[in-house]
C-alpha cells in the first residue's frame, strides 16, 4: 500500500526513476480499487448501461488515478533505460500494450543513468546479486 500512496505523493513527477516493487505495487492496487469501483457502481445502480459504460464512481476513480498512473509508467521506463515518450507505444493496438507491459517488467538499470539514482530497491537487489556472485567465486583457502 506504501507505493500506491507513494505514486500519489509523486502525483505529477515524470522525472526519476521508479522500480518494479513500485510501479507494479500501484498497477496491482489500481486494479483492485477499479474492480472496487465497477463493483460499487453496479450495486449502487450509478453504472451506464451495458457492460462497457462506466459508472460515476469509476469514472471519477479514472480521472484520479490518470496523471498518477501515467507517471509512475514513466518513471518506470525511465529505471529501464526508456524515454517516456515511449509510453506512446501503447497507442499500437493490441500489440503496445504488451510491448509496454513486457518492457516494464525488466530488471531496472544498474546504478545511475541518465534519469537520475537507481531506486533504493534496484540497490538492494544489486547488493543482493553482487554478493552472491562473490559467495560463489571464492576460492576455498
Amino acid at each position: 500500500m506504501k507505493n500506491y500512496i507513494r505514486a500519489f505523493r509523486k502525483y505529477a513527477v515524470f522525472e526519476g526513476r521508479a522500480g518494479l516493487i513500485e510501479f507494479w505495487t500501484f498497477f496491482l492496487y489500481n486494479v483492485m480499487f477499479s474492480v472496487a469501483a465497477f463493483i460499487l457502481d453496479i450495486v449502487l445502480g450509478l453504472d451506464g448501461k451495458g457492460l462497457m459504460h462506466h459508472g460515476v464512481i469509476s469514472e471519477i476513480y479514472g480521472t484520479v488515478v490518470f496523471i498518477p498512473g501515467m507517471a509512475a509508467a514513466v518513471r518506470r521506463l525511465h529505471d529501464v533505460g526508456k524515454s517516456g515518450f515511449f509510453i506512446y507505444i501503447v497507442l499500437i493496438p493490441l500489440i503496445g500494450i504488451v510491448i509496454f507491459f513486457i518492457t516494464a517488467m525488466g530488471d531496472g538499470t544498474p546504478g545511475k543513468n541518465q534519469y537520475g539514482e537507481a531506486p533504493s530497491e534496484n540497490k538492494k537487489k544489486n547488493t543482493v546479486r553482487n554478493n552472491t556472485r562473490n559467495v560463489h567465486t571464492k576460492t576455498p583457502s
